[in-house]
Formats: structure tokens, sequence, C-alpha cells
């Protein structure tokens, strides 16, 4: 069931990550200029394909999954730019060895703006800023909360400029 929510209660949520370390980065080839980003405790993922899932990433989720269409650039202090969504994302190119330097960094602290941009600082000084600037017209979100380990599956989407919260029942 998908329902509109308020930003404050979008700001609650995205609060979550506060505290919280960044695992795992999944960019590249497959996945163009979208990025998934995998924060907290490691859930594992129910093999449905009935093949056997070798890396890590394929094995767990986060606790916290951020998964990214729109807009994205990964920042040091105030003038170093590690990388963003219009880099090369071929292996060893810019995208993924800026992304690269993100797991094991901890969320220091997370905000977000009337036009649903976020923001998540890191511990080390790196910040990742998400930009929503899909319009009405192109909206098929800019960015995604997915809450894992639950008994359900809940996305928070920022989209056509409001949040959605989508919830499902979980994997049986």
């Amino acid at each position: 069931m998908e329902q509109v929510i308020p930003l404050e209660e979008f700001e609650r949520v995205v609060g979550w990550l506060v505290g919280k370390p960044l695992w795992d980065t999944v960019a590249g080839p497959t996945t163009a200029t979208a990025v998934l980003l995998k924060f907290g405790a490691k859930i594992p993922v129910k093999d449905v394909r009935g093949n056997s899932m070798q890396q890590e990433a394929e094995r767990f989720e986060g606790e916290l999954s951020l998964m990214v269409w729109c807009s994205w650039r990964v920042e040091m202090g105030q003038t170093e730019l590690l990388c963003g969504c219009g880099d090369p994302y071929n292996a060893g190119g810019p995208m993924l060895t800026g992304l690269q330097k993100l797991p094991g960094d901890v969320v220091s602290d997370v905000s977000i703006n009337p036009f649903l941009d976020l923001l998540v600082a890191f511990e080390s000084g790196r910040r990742l800023r998400l930009f929503c600037d899909r319009s009405k017209e192109y909206a098929y979100g800019c960015y995604c909360l997915f809450v894992n380990g639950t008994d359900e599956e809940i996305c928070y989407a920022a989209e056509e400029g409001v949040v959605k919260c989508e919830r499902e029942p979980g994997p049986a």
C-alpha cells in the first residue's frame, strides 16, 4: 500500500541512517549512473534464484539501503569532489574509485530540504549529496530508502516533489 507522508516523517526516517556504517556500494556498468548504498546491519538475502550467491554484496542487504537514480556527488571538505553521477563508471574509473572510499565510514548527520535533496555526512568529513532533480513529467523516483529486516518491505521514495511510503508483506 502506498501513501504520501509529510516531510517531517521522512526527516525522521532518514535520521535512522545516523550512527550506521556504510558497508557496501553497488555501482558500475550494470547500474550506469545509479548507485545502491548499504548501511547498518547485514541482513541475509533469501536466494530466490536457486543458485549460489558468492559475493557478500549478493548475500546480504543493508538494514537500510539507499537506491539513487537522481544526480549525486561525493565531496570531501569544502573544495574536493571525489566523484559524481556524471563520471565514467567503468572499472577503475573515477565513479567507482570515489565510491570505494565510502565503505567503513559511519553516518554522522543527515539533512533534507523542501526539494527533497538529501545530504548524508560521514564521520570522515565526506558528504554524499543527492539532488532530487526529476520533474513531474519524468518522475520515476529520485531515490528510495529501503528498510530491510522487518516483516514488511518498506520503501520511502522521493519523487514528484513528495515522499511516498510503500509497504508490502515481506518474504515468507
